[in-house]
């Protein structure tokens, strides 16, 4: 506007610092960082720092496979799946996963992006073939109940969606929840409100219900962040820090606590702009 000194909204999205297919440029140009700016941000993690989430996938993999267990792997299509397939072949490489665990991958956006980072994007050399060992990708012309559902043994499946709400997830969960042999991973943030929520504050024995069908909770549940594409509160403060002139923090998405405690960090950090939360609903998508 006539009259006012320029600002920048600026947009965080689901920032990460690092990934294992592509180089990232965190540094910004001076271009960007030097004008006025409002940080527009999420706050999904805003209360723990990055040494809070504890790198626990590769353990726990081991673990309930020597319980010889189906496991179930519960990830969003694009880059998620990728990345859980990667670290598969990184412990097959060490020996710390046999490579005669099959290992399936449901899903056709799943498999597509798959196909997508092998053959077109500009990933990595080193992370070309990133495919482990007894990889197979379910088709649309096979059951799987003949594949998946029916069979016991150890064994590891891939599919969409990261909550659980969507794709083959549900059939998944109605088909196998009442089994102590099979466990149920989840890999990422799950929202309130969401069939995967719900299963991770599950204990042994509830009844849940997927759509109207109620079924008792005999399988394994287990979680962990460490893959989440959202950032944790050190990780955003870093990234703030190259805005001199910050003149603004919108807090956006996140439960209502957690928003309410990256507020009060923000403002502890960054006592010179204004932080305010833009809706304190428990729960913001």
């Amino acid at each position: 506007l006539k009259g006012y000194e320029d600002t920048n909204i600026f947009f965080t999205g689901d920032y990460k610092e690092e990934n294992i297919f592509f180089d990232v440029n965190n540094k910004l140009p001076d271009s960007v960082t030097k004008l006025p700016t409002i940080i527009v941000t999420e706050a999904t993690y805003g209360n723990k720092d990055s040494g809070e989430i504890i790198p626990v996938f590769e353990t726990d993999i081991q673990t309930q496979l020597k319980c010889a267990k189906l496991i179930v792997i519960f990830a969003f299509s694009l880059e998620r799946t990728q990345t859980v397939i990667y670290r598969l072949k990184k412990m097959q490489e060490v020996g710390s996963l046999d490579e005669n665990v099959k290992i399936f991958l449901d899903g056709k956006q799943a498999q597509q992006f798959t196909d997508l980072y092998r053959y077109s994007l500009d990933i990595r050399p080193e992370a070309k073939n990133f495919l482990p060992e007894n990889f197979t990708k379910i088709s649309k012309y096979e059951t799987r109940d003949g594949i998946i559902t029916a069979n016991k043994g150890k064994y590891i499946c891939i599919t969409p969606s990261g909550m659980a709400d969507h794709g083959w997830a549900p059939y998944y969960v109605r088909n196998l929840i009442e089994r102590d042999d099979v466990c149920f991973y989840f890999i990422g943030y799950t929202s309130p409100g969401t069939l995967g929520n719900e299963l991770i504050n599950s204990r042994l024995g509830d009844t849940i219900y997927i759509g109207e069908i109620s079924k008792c909770v005999k399988a394994t549940i287990l979680h962990t962040n460490e893959f989440s594409a959202h950032p944790t509160r050190d990780v955003l403060r870093k990234f703030y820090k190259q805005f001199p002139n910050l003149n603004a923090i919108l807090i956006i998405h996140g439960e209502k606590e957690v928003k309410e405690s990256f507020k009060k960090y923000c403002e502890s950090e960054f006592p010179n702009s204004e932080v305010v939360i833009l809706s304190n609903g428990d729960y913001e998508e």
